[in-house]
């Protein structure tokens, strides 16, 4: 019914014992997608990785099938990348072409590697973007676990990827990113072309250029979430923290979004109405009470009407999940036919070279700064 209520949690449907087995530490920070893509020749299939500081496992099911496996002919879960990894995302393109990448903090680097069939073998690991701000490297650590935190903040942050699929074959790559001469953390993405060629800057380019966020702009930007919908629309959630106008530290949900790709994510709203705190019901990191724990999960999802924004909020005095749908540009208010006089409805910042969007014969078009 459209997120108007929801079904009680369910029990797994099958207990996995490559996720039960102590002996594995690193069995955290899992992600899952699924090839809902009818052309494809893995359509059905659905696909899971994880890693904390250990070797990249992945797993799947075939379609039609009932039990997961790993790549290639392995009956269990599969290591694919032998080395340390933290934090996978995974997607998967038009074509079935699974995407996955993932930052190892103090690299300063996002790595990236995919597969064309369905999971059975997988490239090597490459080089997404390097010279990144790794937040692990801009903001001090707090131990024993070694977290570091915001200024005017107490929850454990790091750098993280979201990813998401674009045309047939590429992806949309996106994290948290502190470099400049301001400690001020920003989103940088980077896109991945049908023909494997990584476009733009070798380090990223900034999420929203310096439309109304410069450097010095008091705020940090992190845990971004990537969604593309159907007809090519891509959204950006992530979260605002810095401070509220009674001078407390709170956080905001924002929502970037393009109507095709183009250079700069040019629109921007807010989801949140109000600003919540952080400090409230805020449970400790691994028992540390230096450092607190908001969760690093963030939701995001699509159809072409909305966006789905799922994120963390306290507003009621309890640390809980939250719920918001963002009407797209493709479920933009028609208009009424022209009247004389009446040539376009602007939207956003046009009017003053902010860029926006600009309503003309019922239809948007989208105007860069």
């Amino acid at each position: 019914d459209h997120g108007a209520s929801w079904s009680n949690p369910a029990v797994p449907l099958e207990k996995l014992p490559w996720l039960l087995d102590s002996s594995e530490d690193g069995a955290d920070k899992q992600w899952a997608t699924a090839d809902n893509n009818s052309s494809s020749n893995y359509y059905g299939s659905v696909y899971v990785v994880w890693g904390a500081d250990e070797p990249l496992f992945f797993a799947r099911k075939p379609p039609g099938k009932n039990t997961w496996v790993g790549a290639g002919t392995d009956t269990s879960a599969t290591a694919i990348v032998s080395g340390s990894v933290f934090a996978p995302a995974i997607c998967v393109s038009g074509n079935g072409t699974i995407h996955i990448a993932w930052h190892m903090p103090l690299t300063g680097a996002i790595f990236y590697m995919n597969s064309s069939d369905g999971g059975e073998t997988f490239s090597e690991p490459e080089t997404c973007a390097n010279d990144i701000g790794d937040i692990n490297d801009a903001f001090p650590l707090v131990p024993p676990a070694d977290f570091p935190k915001f200024p005017g903040g107490t929850f454990r942050v790091m750098t993280l990827v979201s990813i998401a699929p674009i045309g047939a074959s590429g992806c949309i790559v996106a994290w948290a990113d502190a470099r400049g001469p301001f400690p001020f953390t920003r989103i940088f993405y980077r896109v991945r072309s049908d023909d494997g060629m990584w476009l733009g800057s070798d380090s990223g380019d900034p999420l929203l250029g310096t439309i109304g966020f410069d450097d010095s702009t008091p705020v940090q930007h992190f845990h971004p979430q990537l969604a593309v919908t159907p007809s090519g629309l891509i959204g950006c959630a992530f979260y605002e923290f810095g401070k509220s106008s009674d001078g407390i530290f709170r956080i905001d949900v924002r929502l970037a979004s393009t109507a095709i790709f183009t250079k700069n994510f040019f629109f921007l709203v807010t989801v949140t109405e109000k600003p919540w705190d952080p400090l409230v019901d805020a449970p400790f990191s691994h028992a540390n009470p230096a450092v607190t724990f908001i969760g690093e999960y963030f939701g995001l999802d699509v159809s072409d009407e909305d966006f789905c924004v799922l994120w963390t909020d306290t507003r009621t005095g309890h640390q809980e999940l939250w719920f918001s749908r963002v009407a797209t540009w493709r479920s933009a208010p028609r208009v009424p036919p022209l009247q004389p006089g009446l040539v376009a409805q602007l939207i956003g910042g046009v009017a003053v070279d902010g860029g926006g969007l600009a309503i003309v014969g019922g239809y948007p078009h989208p105007i860069p700064p």
